[in-house]
Order: C-alpha cells, then sequence, then structure tokens
C-alpha cells in the first residue's frame, strides 16, 4: 500500500529546523547594511517625473518604476552616509 506523500517520512524539502539554520548562518556572515524605506507614493512621483521628461510616452512604466525606486534607495543611502 503506497503513502500518501503528505505522510512520507522521506521528504526531498529540507526540514523547517534545517532552513532555519541555513538562513541564521547567513545572516551571520551577510550584512547589507541598514534597510532604506522608499514609499510607493514617492517612487510613483519620481516614475511620473521621469515618464514626463520623456515626453509622456508610454511602454516604459516597469523600467521608470525601477528607475525612480533605485534612485531614491541610493539618495537617501548618500544622505545617512554623510550624515
Amino acid at each position: 500500500m503506497s503513502q500518501h506523500p503528505s505522510h512520507s517520512s522521506h521528504s526531498s524539502q529540507p526540514s523547517h529546523q534545517s532552513q532555519q539554520q541555513a538562513i541564521s548562518d547567513k545572516e551571520q556572515t551577510t550584512f547589507l547594511g541598514p534597510v532604506i524605506h522608499v514609499s510607493h507614493k514617492d517612487i510613483a512621483k519620481r516614475a511620473f517625473a521621469m515618464f514626463q521628461t520623456r515626453g509622456s510616452t508610454h511602454g516604459s512604466d516597469v523600467q521608470d518604476w525601477l528607475s525612480a525606486k533605485n534612485e531614491l534607495i541610493a539618495e537617501r543611502q548618500s544622505s545617512r552616509e554623510a550624515a
């Protein structure tokens, strides 16, 4: 009689404990610095300004959004480092 996959004692998925340990190990060896928060509203304003600067041509909304987000993060990071 075959077992249902959810009842199998042999799983190819790592256990929750081993996943947590891997995360913990990574946190101990990797520090990316403080988190920079950028609001949705700030990104939207910057992306819209890019859209307007480009002559309000459509088709680059995702690129505008990502560029706006990256610029804002870089600006805030620079101001933190200067302080």
